[in-house]
């Protein structure tokens, strides 16, 4: 029997059919948050784009509850390493797909 693909494999998937391949960043980690200690694995995705911006699509979790995922967030960084554009986190694939067209656009 096999696991069914985590939300990253499809978005992966998703955007490769939109004609944006990624490769997804794993990195395990543990930390200590509110006096308990966490451990898992951060996914994230970083392209690097022409004119030295980068576009990161991240998680975002709610600050009061960390168990809690609000979803995914699609920045632009230009190549001074200031934000240029920050698209709101989204749970929908379909949004995210959106954003990451308009993010290589620019």
């Amino acid at each position: 029997m096999t696991a069914a693909p985590s939300r990253w494999d499809r978005l992966a998937a998703d955007l490769a059919a939109a004609g944006i391949p990624i490769s997804i960043d794993s990195k395990s980690y543990a930390e200590a948050a509110y006096g308990r200690i966490q451990r898992g694995v951060s996914r994230s995705v970083t392209i690097r784009l022409r004119d030295g911006y980068i576009v990161h699509i991240r998680d975002q979790w709610w600050r009061k509850n960390l168990d809690v995922w609000v979803g995914w967030v699609v920045s632009v960084d230009a190549s001074n390493g200031l934000v240029a554009r920050t698209w709101t986190a989204t749970k929908k694939r379909s949004q995210v797909v959106t954003a990451m067209r308009e993010a290589v656009r620019l």
